[in-house]
């Protein structure tokens, strides 16, 4: 299956031991290279392949939505207690305790 030239996939790098290791988050398909640069053409490579060859169905089984990709400053120290005693979101749309 074709994609549109312009469709745009994020890339999540990372450093593992001696190699670089790339995701792409919306298909879930992962490489790695000697470098940023080989890890990333090597996920270009396999996210292209993957979808050459997938077909409709399984691509939208998937496809997950936008990916955002931000940092945030960590407040360690500023709570009163631990993050694991907090009440959390169940799925279900309780509150844990």
């Amino acid at each position: 299956m074709a994609t549109a030239p312009d469709q745009r996939f994020t890339a999540i790098i990372e450093k593992e031991d001696d190699v670089y290791v790339a995701l792409c988050p919306e298909l879930d398909i992962a490489s790695q290279g000697e470098s940023i640069e080989h890890a990333l053409a090597n996920l270009q490579e396999a996210v292209d392949l993957f979808l050459d060859a997938a077909d409709s169905r399984e691509l939208q089984a998937r496809r997950r939505g936008p990916v955002f990709v931000t940092q945030f400053p960590a407040t360690r120290g500023q709570t009163s207690r631990p993050f694991w005693t907090r009440s959390v979101p169940d799925p279900r749309g309780a509150w844990l305790p």
